[in-house]
């Protein structure tokens, strides 16, 4: 049976200043380049078969920093719909300016809800429909072979997936968080 090994991206610039990232493309922080490392000495004895991660910067530089030899050896894969969602209006605001300025059920909402975008941006099911060609075709051939596979992504990202998986609903994960360099693995020999 492979291993599903889902991982955020280490501290962004914006994350340290609190702001609505999404698609913006911002580096990593020296926190956040730390993180990697520790990612990389976490999952040092894992055998990682193959690696996708998100066209932003910061996931790709956490994923060289974590996987290097995937990267070396050519058995990983920079995929675009795994890209953060849009946030839209959000975008670049801080959080707690934002949650000021609309209220915070509603920013809470715009952020965690599976079904409800913030205006001018993508929820969880707009993420969803973007994903499942990508698992259901490239990561569910990797598995069914019991290879180990990493996806170095977003938030909301690993949030969706968490979904797909049926790990958590729709309902559940309006109260999910996932933090900078955090790793979840799961044993699955398929996504059905």
């Amino acid at each position: 049976m492979g291993k599903l090994i889902l991982i955020r991206h280490g501290e962004s610039t914006w994350n340290k200043l609190n702001k609505f990232t999404g698609q913006e493309d911002v580096p990593l922080t020296k926190p956040g380049i730390k993180e990697a490392n520790n990612i990389k000495e976490k999952l040092k004895n894992a055998k990682i078969d193959y690696v996708f991660c998100s066209p932003l910067q910061r996931t790709i530089d956490t994923a060289k920093i974590a996987f290097p030899n995937n990267f070396k050896n050519k058995t990983f894969s920079i995929e675009e719909s795994l890209k953060e969602r849009d946030y839209g209006l959000l975008t670049g605001q801080n959080k707690k300016k934002a949650k000021e300025k609309y209220g915070k059920g509603i920013v809470k909402y715009w952020r965690r809800s599976f079904n409800l975008r913030p205006p001018n941006g993508e929820n969880l099911k707009d993420v969803s429909d973007r994903l499942i060609p990508l698992f259901y075709s490239k990561i569910n051939s990797l598995l069914k072979l019991d290879r180990n596979v990493v996806i170095v992504s977003h938030g909301n990202v690993i949030r969706t997936i968490l979904v797909l998986l049926k790990i958590e609903t729709p309902q559940s994960i309006l109260s999910k968080s996932i933090s900078t360099g955090e790793i979840l693995i799961f044993n699955i020999s398929s996504i059905s």
